[in-house]
């Protein structure tokens, strides 16, 4: 299974910190698993095997379309079957 997370962003938190726990117990499970961010900088390290995308979202109309389309994009590109919000 394909499975999305996505996130506000990955600096330090607890939020970021189960986010990352989840995507790689789901790894091991042999599931493709990808975590996605809306903006700032990676701080939490991400196991290799997990993809990350930063939506690098800027705060104005026009990056919220631009991210919001890339997610689109992306989501299509990929046959994802769970999405899950954490924060």
């Amino acid at each position: 299974m394909n499975i999305l997370y996505t996130i506000t962003g990955l600096t330090l938190g607890g939020a970021e910190t189960i986010t990352v726990n989840l995507a790689e117990r789901m790894l091991k499970l042999g599931h493709k698993v990808c975590i996605l961010f809306l903006s700032g900088e990676q701080i939490v390290q991400v196991p290799d095997g997990i993809d990350v995308i930063n939506l690098d979202m800027r705060k104005n109309p026009i990056g919220f379309v631009k991210a919001i389309n890339r997610a689109k994009k992306i989501v299509k590109s990929q046959f994802i079957l769970w999405m899950i919000k954490l924060n």
